[in-house]
């Protein structure tokens, strides 16, 4: 059986927040000011509308809200006081349109806007001017009789066509709405954002407004029962949240700032992830006007760095998260690559390492099922078919022996939940350099034997000594 082992996870004295600081830097650097002087969010969603109208009571419109409030706040720097949460009631047409006002009116030239919405949409034609998209508040009188009457929805609901025009007479440089609802119309008339040329300092300056939707005209936003939210929303938070967002930030160019999420890539995520999750349902709408694009700078990892107090030789700890054993790995020097190898081997040279602690064995199938618990977009089940080759878990599927045992270690495992499990855990995955030095267990050869030759036996791969 060819296996896939998750061997370690890497817990170093550099914290996740420092390596993604260098990056925002970078940016700030050539820009010669900060990338955004600040951030505002309005963010509605809404489960409860009144019985016997024309819209049936939502299960996760709030919980989405409320969840999309908490990614903006804690993982992308926006400013608890700047971010206005309606809920339910609280979502009324007067108040939404005073709150999107209030925003658009203090948003300054160097800021960005976000407009979320989770809850019903409608789209009516009008007699005079073609289809016109709404979203719906959770104070509307509208039956069901009402839909087919323009002027009833104008009166009760809030046309998109009214917030893009608000969004007209805000300074603020980059302006996103993200509509979680049936289709309520595009309300923007420009190109795609995947069409805008990337340019990170051009991208950043320019000024945009843009616009991403749950589906086409006639679709309908469906929730998920079993993850809790709607399916758009779910994958924007997958796509988003800096560990579950792998497939965003480790697809990104090399030569642009880790960890920076432009819109195009999250769009271009979005119209593959939801339609696959929904089973073709939804197919996500976007397009925006100008040249700019959204951007979103992780400011904080999902959780702190583990960090040790520094070790000795033969010093051990136990991770608090998982329970896993650590040894530490003393500072070294030592002889990498080789001259009989590939070309990116050679030639051999010296490297040196910092002092780090790793896991003393293999994460366990105990321990990556508690990883699963926490994390449930990365189960077999849900997780992107993008970032595995099929067999992913496959020993748990056919309830092998190495399945049922939790002590042993988990297989079949990619290398994007790997990482995903190593953040969670508080650390991040070994370079090539770490991993080979403290396998050589301070020996000189590249296999940690006196010799510098292996067996067959100490080779075995696939249960094939080769």
């Amino acid at each position: 059986m060819r296996r896939f082992w998750f061997l370690f996870a890497l817990f170093s004295s550099l914290p996740v927040q420092a390596q993604r600081g260098i990056a925002v830097e970078a940016l700030e650097k050539e820009l010669g000011e900060s990338v955004y002087g600040s951030s505002w969010a309005l963010v509605v969603g809404v489960n409860d509308y009144p019985a016997g109208g024309a819209f049936r009571s939502l299960s996760f419109a709030a919980k989405d809200a409320q969840s999309v409030r908490d990614l903006l706040v804690n993982d992308y720097g926006f400013p608890a006081a700047n971010v206005t949460l309606l809920l339910n009631a609280q979502a009324t047409k007067g108040a939404l349109v005073d709150a999107f006002t209030d925003m658009a009116d203090k948003a300054q030239p160097n800021d960005r806007v976000i407009f979320y919405f989770s809850g019903h949409g409608h789209t009516v034609d009008l007699p005079r001017e073609g289809q016109r998209g709404y979203v719906v508040p959770g104070n509307t009188k509208l039956t069901r009789e009402d839909l087919e009457r323009p002027a009833r929805v104008e009166q009760q609901c809030v046309p998109m066509t009214a917030l893009r025009s608000l969004a007209k007479t805000t300074a603020a440089r980059h302006v996103l709405f993200l509509v979680d609802a049936c289709y309520s119309g595009l309300a923007i008339s420009g190109k795609s954002a995947v069409d805008i040329p990337y340019h990170l300092r051009t991208i950043a300056v320019r000024l945009m407004t843009g616009i991403v939707t749950a589906g086409r005209a006639g679709e309908v936003a469906y929730e998920d029962p079993d993850v809790g939210h709607g399916y758009f929303t779910q994958k924007l938070l997958d796509g988003l949240r800096p560990v579950k967002g792998t497939v965003l930030a480790d697809s990104m160019p090399k030569d642009k700032p880790d960890g920076i999420v432009t819109l195009k890539e999250l769009v271009s995520y979005l119209v593959t992830a939801v339609p696959e999750a929904s089973q073709g349902k939804q197919n996500p709408q976007e397009a925006q006007e100008g040249e700019g694009q959204f951007l979103f700078i992780p400011t904080e990892p999902t959780r702190p760095m583990v960090r040790p107090e520094p070790g000795r030789v033969g010093q051990t700890r136990v991770n608090p998260v998982d329970g896993a054993e650590m040894a530490f790995v003393p500072a070294g020097t030592f002889k990498m690559g080789s001259e009989n190898g590939d070309a990116d081997e050679k030639p051999v040279h010296s490297v040196s390492v910092q002092g780090f602690w790793m896991y003393a064995k293999e994460v366990t199938n105990g321990q990556y099922r508690k990883f699963l618990t926490a994390n449930p977009q990365w189960t077999a089940e849900r997780i992107d078919s993008k970032l595995h080759d099929g067999a992913y878990l496959k020993h748990w599927k056919e309830q092998s022996p190495v399945s049922k045992d939790e002590s042993y270690p988990v297989a079949y495992i990619p290398w994007y939940a790997a990482k995903a499990y190593a953040e969670w855990a508080g650390g991040r995955l070994p370079t090539e350099a770490e991993w080979e030095y403290a396998a050589r267990g301070g020996r000189q050869f590249e296999y940690g034997t006196v010799t510098g030759e292996i067996s067959e036996q100490l080779a075995n791969y696939s249960s094939q000594g080769n």
